[in-house]
């Protein structure tokens, strides 16, 4: 067959010995997968571990990761404010959150496929503007924070927007779905109080084998070509989200990825009043309506209707997987 043949094809290709690491690293991701269709679950596991070693430089540091989300829970954690920000755009940000891989794409297209929401995307400004203000060196310049929270100014709202207002939207609620916005839910909260945040969960074992099985593109996914890496970076991850909701509980909105494939209407029904919005149809076919492009790893899964597939998928590969399966914290 003509995948056979393309499968033939890629192998050749493999053998030869000048390909440059990426695209041998490339290579096996797709033959990964055209075994994985096949089927042929070990001979799959093998093209994605080679696929990983290859593309794995062990540069990501782990020590700054840690050092910022060490210094983000003290500063949170001894210093309440009770008043929120008067100022702020009247616009409204729903920030889509959670580790990558969790269903961020699939909520986003969802929520965009709503005639009164843009999609905006994977965008960097939160980090960008909040790191500028208040971080030096991975530490927290805690004074600073103070002084904004407590100012009748608004700086990270107006700059956040001043980037916002590049991309010419006209939709008065606009999605940010960066994953990884996770680490500044303290800041969203007081300098965007009236943004909705919703934290995509999904089954632990999914998200590390997923996340295993894409080439990412962005250095900040450094960490995701080693599954000691990868449970680390959970770890990290599931610590401040614990963490967060222990402070600000109700300010988020857990969304289950295998509530919403598997009870679509009712999910997204529940999502929407969180969001305040009223019910559109359209939210249910949102391979047809959604308005937002996709420029992540979850391209091809997103512009299809809701499957269910990929719920419990780790199992295939568990007998592979399961020394790090069971690292992933409780």
């Amino acid at each position: 067959s003509k995948s056979d043949e393309n499968l033939g094809e890629m192998l050749n290709l493999y053998k030869d010995n000048d390909l440059i690491i990426n695209d041998k690293s490339e290579l096996s991701f797709t033959i990964a997968k055209a075994y994985e269709d096949l089927g042929d679950y070990e001979k799959s596991f093998k093209y994605f571990d080679q696929a990983n070693k290859l593309k794995n430089n062990n540069k990501y540091n782990f020590s700054r990761e840690e050092k910022l989300f060490r210094n983000i829970k003290k500063f949170f954690d001894s210093n309440e404010f009770n008043k929120n920000k008067k100022n702020f755009d009247n616009r409204k940000i729903i920030f889509i959150c959670g580790m990558p891989r969790s269903g961020t794409t699939l909520v986003e297209q969802i929520l965009s496929s709503h005639n009164k929401i843009f999609g905006a995307g994977e965008l960097n400004f939160l980090r960008q503007v909040t790191t500028k203000f208040f971080v030096l060196e991975d530490k927290l310049n805690n004074q600073k924070i103070i002084e904004e929270i407590n100012s009748s100014n608004n700086i990270l709202n107006i700059e956040y927007y001043k980037l916002i207002n590049y991309l010419k939207i006209k939709e008065s609620i606009i999605t940010d779905k960066a994953p990884q916005n996770y680490i500044w839910i303290g800041f969203i909260k007081y300098f965007f109080p009236n943004a909705k945040i919703i934290h995509c969960c999904r089954n632990k074992k999914d998200v590390l084998l997923s996340i295993y099985k894409n080439n990412f593109s962005s250095s900040d996914m450094d960490w995701s070509y080693d599954p000691r890496n990868i449970v680390r970076y959970y770890n990290l991850y599931l610590d401040l989200i614990k963490f967060w909701k222990y402070k600000f509980e109700k300010f988020i909105y857990d969304l289950s990825y295998e509530k919403l494939v598997t009870d679509s209407e009712n999910q997204i029904k529940k999502l929407l009043e969180y969001c305040s919005l009223e019910w559109d149809k359209n939210c249910l076919n949102h391979n047809k309506y959604s308005k937002t492009a996709i420029q992540t790893v979850s391209i091809s899964q997103a512009r299809k209707p809701i499957y269910k597939s990929s719920v419990n998928s780790s199992e295939i590969y568990s007998k592979y997987l399961d020394n790090y399966f069971k690292l992933l914290d409780n």
